[in-house]
């Protein structure tokens, strides 16, 4: 397998070695704080590229929610009910 060379960190300008499984498309080092701030920057990024992606979808949800008003809490009983690891059947001894 070809050798990768180490790049410089777009955010914290520290040189890393990118891990090989992502290669070359690697641009930040593994520092969370710097995961994190490039997680920031691509949200961004998506949300300039697509301004109207969350307009107008709050009327059908909130007037839905209107004509099933226990929907909601009927559904986080149920969520409640089944978490996982909750109440495990399986047990090593």
């Amino acid at each position: 397998m070809k050798e990768l060379k180490a790049k410089v960190c777009a955010v914290c300008q520290a040189p890393f070695i990118p891990d090989r499984r992502v290669g070359e498309s690697q641009l930040v080092c593994s520092k969370l704080s710097c995961q994190q701030e490039r997680k920031r920057r691509a949200q961004k990024r998506w949300l300039a590229n697509n301004p109207g992606y969350f307009k107008g979808r709050y009327s059908y949800v909130k007037s839905w929610l209107d004509a099933h008003p226990s929907y909601l809490k009927e559904y986080r009983a149920r969520q409640k009910a089944v978490a996982p690891g909750a109440n495990s059947d399986i047990q090593d001894e």
